[in-house]
């Protein structure tokens, strides 16, 4: 059975943290507007802007964390892809050495 390529979760994860902060900033917009409709029409706002404002925040942050976290992930997954590449050719240039 094939192995699993290295390297996907990272690059998923990166593109679910993007996914996650466009909608987080999608919220914001969406609050900014809601905002801007409301002075608009009755010179006052709503509490509900505020917890939207707060609540496009908190998602835009746990973007940034999860694409933080595949960001790393590709990184170890690439250092120890690299690392494992350099023994392979360490053992091969030991396998010439030996076999002339």
């Amino acid at each position: 059975m094939p192995d699993r390529p290295r390297g996907r979760s990272g690059t998923i994860a990166i593109l679910t943290g993007i996914g996650i902060l466009a909608v987080g900033v999608g919220i914001i917009a969406a609050a900014a507007l809601w905002n801007g409709h409301l002075m608009s029409l009755y010179g006052a706002t709503s509490a509900w802007v505020g917890i939207l404002f707060v609540l496009g925040w908190a998602v835009c942050l746990l973007g940034s964390a999860v694409f933080s976290v595949g960001l790393l992930a590709s990184f170890v997954i690439a250092s120890g892809a690299s690392a494992r590449s350099r023994a392979a050719s360490a053992r091969d240039l030991e396998g010439e050495r030996i076999v002339p």
